[in-house]
């Protein structure tokens, strides 16, 4: 989702048929600037040229959503999903966080100045 030429709204990229929804579910930026969009299940990267890359992640899971994204001081990602909380490493790798959580559904999140974490799920978990 870029501002259009014209100024007068936004364009959702790629335009066309493509394997993840049109619809920007969530907006993150990272420290260095890096935007990250959540459509559908599917973690997106904005790249320079006013295009998205292809999918870098997708949730598991028939139906499931991103919720939430999050960068901690180590510049790992936090995708909360409907499916269960995910940790991106910047190399790629990938961990789902499902242990304590009271529920798979995690709403929102919340991260420290000092590298603490929460998140919302029927109830916090910490």
């Amino acid at each position: 989702m870029f501002p259009s030429s014209g100024g007068q709204g936004f364009v959702i990229y790629p335009q066309g048929d493509g394997p993840f929804n049109k619809v920007i579910q969530v907006l993150a930026e990272s420290r260095a600037g890096t935007l990250w969009c959540g459509s559908g299940g599917w973690l997106l990267k904005a790249l320079g040229t006013g295009t998205l890359q292809p999918p870098t992640w997708s949730a598991p899971g028939k139906g499931a959503w991103i919720t939430d994204i999050k960068e901690d001081l180590g510049g790992k990602l936090w995708v909360a999903t409907t499916a269960g909380l995910y940790i991106i490493t910047k190399d790629g790798a990938v961990k789902r966080i499902v242990s304590g959580l009271p529920d798979l559904k995690v709403n929102a999140q919340l991260l420290d100045s000092r590298g603490g974490y929460g998140s919302l799920t029927t109830a916090c978990w910490r």
